[in-house]
């Protein structure tokens, strides 16, 4: 156990604010991706913190201390979602299509002129993760936008690697099918 975990496990304020700044982002995302609506995103993010503050003492360190806050908020959501109905009407987000933070797509060598086309492939690619159903898209915004490793999402859903694995086999070659469909590629 490394030295800012144990006094974060202590209860020092110092630790637990620094693991707050830390974290904050991507607990934010995370659920913004779920409910898809800041304020609601900004809400659980702040439950989720209040929640990791009052158990600290529950957690047993079988996982990363980051994977077990970001099962906190992926069920948070989950319990949102359940109690506010399928699925939080969708307003503008960080994951929105114009965000240059969503799924860049290009290097440092990005030409102006490329500016048009790139907005447009990231609103298709946007349009079409929209259009899969929700785990698929859960699974896919979890692994490829938010960047968690197979054993984090695993965790986090309590399934298993390989249920996860060929779940988020079908959301991508759905999401393929979508694109290459809009974009008239064989495939």
């Amino acid at each position: 156990m490394t030295e800012g975990l144990e006094k974060l496990l202590s209860g020092d304020e110092k630790a637990f604010e620094e693991f707050i700044k830390d974290n904050q982002t991507k607990v934010y995302r995370i659920a913004l991706s779920m409910v898809r609506n800041p304020q609601d995103a900004e809400d659980i993010a702040q439950e989720t913190f209040v929640k990791v503050y009052m158990s600290l003492s529950s957690f047993a360190g079988r996982s990363e201390i980051s994977t077990w806050v970001y099962r906190i908020v992926y069920n948070l959501s989950i319990d949102f979602l359940k109690k506010h109905g399928k699925r939080a009407k969708i307003t503008k987000t960080l994951d929105d299509p114009d965000d240059t933070e969503l799924l860049e797509l290009s290097d440092d060598s990005f030409l102006p002129e490329d500016a048009f086309e790139k907005k447009e492939t990231k609103k298709d690619i946007y349009d079409a993760l929209q259009s899969l159903p929700d785990e698929q898209r859960e699974l896919i915004e979890l692994k490829d936008i938010h960047g968690f490793s197979y054993e984090e999402i695993a965790e986090m859903l309590s399934i298993k690697e390989g249920t996860l694995k060929s779940r988020l086999n079908r959301g991508r070659l759905a999401l393929k099918k979508i694109l290459s469909k809009k974009w008239n590629i064989d495939g």
